[in-house]
């Protein structure tokens, strides 16, 4: 049987095998381009022409670059997808891992995570707030309200706790440490819609009001004692706080008459500002005794108004000795550095 005759391709000149249905080299179909050299006409094939091949490589890109697009965004969508489901509480589909780890929202800040919760899920929260109402228990969660801002009655939060959260009632105060879930929305008693952000616990203390209302910033430690006429002070420490700032001392009366405190008469001095003596609603703190009789002794703390911690201040106690004709001495004053 007579071997099939040589073909060559008609667009580039590449040899065609008898199998071949397509040019191997650009790709044109064999039954439109194969050539047969005849008999009569023993030539030689001439080699490819001058860009022959890049020919070739440019019909091979025009015909294959639409799949090869497609299949490069297809890749570039399942390395973007998701990897991870939500949880978490209502705030709005969990916590991803890592999201908001850098950041931690305190009194100082609260604010900015009050506007925008699901924008910091992850972040840690480290705040003390007043309990609205008792925790409730749905199966084995507990969860709670509470203002974050006691003072103001503002920025509502919701934490979810463990089976200790129980112990407190209405009106606590609590000192939580936790994870910002996001945001909670919910309906009131008036049909309105109301926000709050909710919170993850991982710990949640009872403190005393004066930690959540007015958290000292910078405490003093004086140690000092000083006697009028058998009337003696000892002034321990001054605490700063946000709004007040708390003096605490002890009185000790050693003089045969009595003496008396005159607590609206003491103040605070920083250069020509006078601080005066404050008894604050919303906390409160064990005073001395406002009479002292002989040989008697009181301690307590006395409340004034926010001094500036940086500067040095003096601590000046009014009173007053002896009984229905009481004189009025100087005042007892101490030099406080800061």
């Amino acid at each position: 049987m007579a071997e099939a005759p040589d073909r060559y391709c008609g667009n580039c000149g590449h040899e065609l095998s008898p199998e071949d249905k397509f040019c191997r080299s650009c790709g044109t179909p064999a039954h439109q381009a194969a050539t047969v050299p005849t008999p009569e006409a023993d030539v030689p094939v001439p080699p490819p022409p001058p860009g022959a091949l890049e020919t070739s490589e440019k019909n091979f890109m025009q015909r294959w670059w639409p799949y090869l697009t497609v299949l490069v965004v297809v890749i570039i969508i399942i390395a973007n997808l998701p990897t991870g489901g939500g949880g978490g509480g209502g705030g709005g589909g969990g916590v991803a891992e890592g999201e908001g780890s850098g950041e931690t929202f305190t009194r100082k800040n609260y604010g900015v995570l009050v506007a925008n919760p699901n924008e910091h899920r992850g972040a840690k929260v480290d705040v003390t707030g007043q309990l609205l109402d008792n925790p409730e228990k749905q199966g084995n969660e507990i969860a709670f309200q509470m203002w974050a801002d006691p003072v103001k009655i503002d920025w509502n939060t919701v934490v979810h706790s463990d089976q200790s959260a129980l112990k407190f009632t209405t009106d606590d105060y609590v000192h939580v440490t936790g994870t910002v879930l996001g945001e909670m929305e919910g309906e009131n008693a008036f049909g309105g819609t109301v926000s709050a952000v909710e919170v993850e616990a991982a710990d949640v203390q009872r403190v005393d009001a004066m930690a959540a209302v007015d958290p000292t910033q910078k405490t003093v430690e004086v140690g000092q004692t000083k006697i009028s006429e058998g009337f003696s002070i000892t002034l321990q420490k001054v605490e700063f706080g946000l709004k007040h700032t708390r003096v605490y001392l002890t009185a000790r009366n050693d003089d045969t008459r009595a003496a008396k405190f005159d607590f609206y008469r003491s103040k605070i001095m920083q250069g020509s500002n006078r601080v005066g003596q404050n008894d604050p609603y919303d906390y409160n703190l064990p005073k001395p005794k406002p009479g002292i009789k002989p040989g008697e002794q009181s301690e307590g703390a006395i409340i004034f108004r926010h001094a500036d911690p940086s500067e040095a201040l003096q601590v000046s106690f009014a009173w007053e000795s002896g009984g229905y004709l009481a004189k009025t001495p100087a005042p007892i004053v101490f030099e406080v550095a800061p």
